[in-house]
This record gives structure tokens, C-alpha cells and sequence, in this order.
């Protein structure tokens, strides 16, 4: 029984009580949302291009995951962020970890909620130099065929026993090698939200804290409001280039990386 949800690990998780914002019949619309939009799919990698879309027009959620007793979200914030997020079609949500993934239990039921409700692919962006053989066996509970790890490039070596269990493990800063970047600054925000361990989003964790970049609080209002909102940056400073320091984990740099 996991300590966090109390859900048996091989029991797919049940529905929770809904958000208290919308009412029963948005909530249905909501979640049903994602079943409708795979109709029709192609998929490519971590990525799902509908008819009619292109690269630029998808979206991705970057995460950086921790439950907190106080001032943060709880396991069942998290899980209604992956609620919120499906409901405009997404298809890979990374979490980033700044503490060893053994200390963060509460990461497993929110994947398995991504993956077995939505379909979703998670990517767990940790550091490669904590990774205990527990870690491994929760991993493989996973649909793997719809989950990654994600070290440093340093790292690769030390997690051979997950990609031995049959883990995709990618790296985190795939620009980390001496290529030079494509292009001289960063458009991705447009592709992506940000939520950090309090539940604030911002257009990317590279300006994380920042108030000019600040999109609202999970809590505030519905995802698809923050998108289609013309007058909220979806950008980050000019001067930051496509891929730097700070970049590692970035959901759309690894999925250009997966398909290159």
C-alpha cells in the first residue's frame, strides 16, 4: 500500500473529489476533454501532433515536484494540476526534482494518475547520483512504455540499472556536449506552463520567482483561461538564449532531443 495515496500499487487510482471551481458538469467536460482530442492521433516520441498542428503548436507542463506540509501542494493538488493540464490535450509532463526521488513518495500516484486516466508520458528529471533500487522497482510500476527518466549527462552511467529494467533514460541537459544552440534566444515558453512547488505558475522555471513572468496560482483559475489570455507574458527575458543554464529538464528541448 503506498504510504502517501494509500492506494494499492497495482489498483489504478480512483477518481477524488473534484475541484470546488467548476461544477459537476465542466468537471465531466473537462476530463473527458483529453479521450476526445486522441481520436486520430498521430504520435511521434513523447509528442502527439493532431491534424492540422504543428511543433509550435503543442503544449507541455514542466513541474518542479515536491508535496509540502505547508505553503505547497499536496499530493491531491498535484493530481488536479494533471487534471487541469490534460484538459487542453497535452501529451508529456516533466517533473523536476531538487531532492532525491526516494524522498519524494508522493510522485508515483500523480504519474500513474497521468498515465492511466490521460495517457499522458511523465518524465522524472532527478539526480542520476541518488537513485536507490527502490526507485527502480517504483519506476517499473510505471506504464514504461509512457514514462523517462531524465539525469545529467554526467549521470547516464550510474543509472544503468534502470535503463537495465527497461527504463528510458534520457539526459537533462542534452545541450550540456558543446553543440551550439539553434538559435540565439528562447521562444518556448509559447509551448509550455510552468508550476512551481507552490502551485505558482510561470511561463518557464527559468524565471521562477520572477513577478514580471507570473501567470497565476493553480488554485486561481482553470489552465485553458491562462492560455487563451492575450494579455499574460508567454515569454522570457529577451536575453536568455534557447538553451542555458537553468534549461535542464525543459519537456520541449528533450522531446526535440528524443526525435533528433
Amino acid at each position: 500500500m503506498s504510504a502517501v495515496s494509500g492506494r494499492s500499487r497495482q489498483q489504478k487510482p480512483s477518481r477524488r473529489e473534484k475541484s470546488p471551481r467548476l461544477s459537476k458538469k465542466e468537471s465531466k467536460r473537462l476530463f473527458e476533454l483529453p479521450r476526445r482530442l486522441n481520436d486520430g492521433v498521430r504520435k511521434c516520441g513523447c509528442q502527439v501532433l493532431r491534424e492540422g498542428e504543428t511543433q509550435q503548436d503543442l503544449l507541455y507542463l514542466w513541474a518542479s515536484f515536491k508535496v509540502a506540509d505547508e505553503g505547497g501542494l499536496s499530493v491531491d493538488g498535484w493530481l488536479n494540476v494533471v487534471d487541469e493540464a490534460a484538459s487542453l490535450g497535452l501529451n508529456f509532463i516533466v517533473f523536476s526534482l531538487d531532492s532525491p526521488l526516494s524522498e519524494n513518495p508522493g510522485i508515483w500516484p500523480v504519474c500513474h494518475w497521468a498515465q492511466e486516466t490521460y495517457g499522458i508520458t511523465v518524465g522524472i528529471h532527478t539526480d542520476g547520483k541518488t537513485i536507490t533500487p527502490q526507485d527502480i522497482e517504483e519506476f517499473k510500476r510505471l506504464d514504461l512504455s509512457k514514462a523517462r527518466l531524465y539525469v545529467l549527462r554526467e549521470d547516464v552511467e550510474r543509472v544503468s540499472g534502470m535503463a537495465g529494467a527497461g527504463v528510458k533514460v534520457g539526459v537533462a541537459d542534452p545541450r550540456g556536449d558543446g553543440r551550439a544552440n539553434p538559435q540565439p534566444c528562447c521562444d518556448l515558453p509559447n509551448r509550455m506552463l510552468f508550476v512551481n512547488q507552490q502551485g505558482v505558475m510561470y511561463t518557464c522555471k527559468y524565471v521562477d520567482n520572477d513577478d514580471k513572468f507570473r501567470l497565476a496560482h493553480v488554485k486561481e483559475q482553470p489552465f485553458k483561461n491562462l492560455v487563451k489570455d492575450p494579455t499574460l507574458p508567454r515569454t522570457v527575458p529577451g536575453s536568455v538564449p534557447y538553451v542555458s543554464h537553468g534549461c535542464d529538464g525543459c519537456p520541449p528541448i528533450l522531446c526535440e532531443e528524443e526525435q533528433s
